[in-house]
């Protein structure tokens, strides 16, 4: 865990946001204490890639966060989006936040990278 990883899991507690580190340096966002279940709420994990940030569903489905976008606010916005674990960004929060969203191919070749 780097001190950026460690940085943005105070700043989750911080949005009253809970988290844990999964797979290394995977940290998973929700509301749910403990291990999240799919059907408890929305959860999604993010990691920083290469010197950028990703939010990442369980689809899996990757967004790549912009520089001057935090994505702690991003989190922030996305964890409250539905009812269970959601596949997908709304179209309105990746407009808003600038999200770019990164074909899986590609994404895997970042993760395994790491």
């Amino acid at each position: 865990m780097t001190d950026d990883e460690d940085q943005i899991q105070l700043a989750l507690r911080d949005r009253g946001l809970c988290s844990y580190v999964q797979n290394g340096r995977q940290i998973v966002v929700s509301r749910q204490r403990g291990p999240v279940w799919p059907d408890r709420g929305n959860s999604f994990w993010i990691v920083r890639l290469g010197g950028a940030w990703y939010v990442v569903t369980w689809a899996p489905v990757a967004y790549r966060v912009p520089e001057a976008t935090s994505v702690v606010e991003v989190a922030a916005a996305f964890v409250d989006v539905g009812a269970t674990a959601q596949s997908r960004l709304p179209a309105e929060q990746v407009e808003r936040f600038g999200l770019t969203e990164v074909p899986q191919d590609e994404f895997e070749r970042l993760f395994e990278a790491r």
